[in-house]
């Protein structure tokens, strides 16, 4: 394949304190996390609509435990569905459509500005400290400088481009081929719901063994998540291994979302670091939402206090959140 040398001088439009790129159940919490701690916030997204599977994927209901008091039963009471809970026996699908609107106001009264229709193409560095991601929309190609990023993308997008290291996907009889977990899609989605892409390897991997012992982390601030690990049949409907495995309610340590030897920048949502057995329990919309609580809020101190997050006293985050009337501690 022949290789094409291509320039081009972009304009910076705008500098932020945070950047959030990905709108879904991570990227919406963070921002809106980032944002009431005081500073500048741009959520960047690659759809026309914010929310991701809780709007243009028509997912539901909305699954997961996490510890009660942060975002995530904000979030449950604006959509109307303030009683569900992780097995989703008692669980009612929210409203797509009274959903778009919800988050959106959810956003605009806590100050984020929104760029829709705005995927991320490639990412701004210094050496290897992420400055700012680079958007392609029908304006054509432009910047947005950032002090912090969350990449609450799904497929881990700015992770991907700053060259953090991932995990491999699955291999198939194709050479250089990876498969993808896209099963049991909706006939009504706007976007493909897609459940594992890229993982990046951060401080820490959360391991199956972490969810099968319940294990608790000093460093925590995602706190007693629980979901079973719910891993796909890739060849059609059904569990990949006949039935879920149950977890213990565990901890997700706050060097999951730190990956190694890029700084500047926080992962979010389903490309944190984890296993692919862990990832199979934290992947969902609840515990997307817990995560995205935290990393906003890591941000935005991270900003205010011009440190990497790398340096960040995670006993901040969780007194924060604490504050705020998370129960890390019950």
């Amino acid at each position: 394949m022949p290789v094409i040398k291509y320039s081009k001088n972009l304009t910076a439009i705008k500098h932020y304190d945070v950047i959030v790129a990905g709108g879904g159940p991570a990227g919406i919490c963070a921002a809106v996390a980032a944002a009431r701690e005081g500073v500048s916030v741009a959520l960047v997204e690659r759809n026309g609509v914010l929310g991701g599977n809780m709007t243009a994927g028509h997912a539901g209901p909305i699954l997961g435990e996490v510890a009660p008091g942060g975002m995530r039963d904000e979030l449950m009471g604006l959509l109307g569905v303030p009683h569900n809970h992780m097995p989703g026996v008692v669980g009612l699908a929210h409203d797509a459509e009274r959903a778009r609107h919800a988050l959106t106001n959810f956003v605009n009264d806590a100050g984020v500005e929104v760029y829709l229709q705005s995927p991320v193409s490639d990412v701004i560095m210094e050496d290897n400290r992420v400055r700012g991601v680079v958007i392609t929309g029908k304006r054509g190609m432009y910047a947005l400088a950032a002090e912090v990023t969350v990449d609450a993308t799904g497929d881990g997008d700015v992770a991907f481009f700053s060259g953090a290291q991932s995990v491999c996907l699955h291999r198939t009889v194709t050479p250089r081929e990876r498969r993808v977990n896209t099963t049991q899609e909706s006939r009504m989605a706007e976007t493909l719901g897609v459940c594992e892409t890229r993982r990046f390897i951060g401080e820490y991997v959360l391991k199956d063994e972490d969810l099968a012992a319940g294990k608790k982390f000093d460093d925590a601030i995602v706190h007693n998540a629980n979901f079973i690990a719910d891993i796909h049949n890739p060849e059609g409907e059904g569990q990949a291994e006949g039935v879920p495995e149950e977890v213990k309610p565990y901890d997700i340590p706050y060097r999951c979302f730190i990956p190694l030897k890029t700084e500047n920048l926080i992962l979010a949502g389903r490309c944190i670091s984890g296993t692919h057995r862990a990832h199979a329990s934290y992947r969902v919309m609840t515990i997307c939402m817990a995560m995205g609580q935290g990393t906003g809020i890591a941000a935005a101190l991270a900003a205010k206090s011009n440190i990497a997050p790398r340096d960040l006293s995670p006993a901040l985050v969780r007194d924060r959140l604490i504050d705020l009337g998370v129960k890390l501690e019950a």
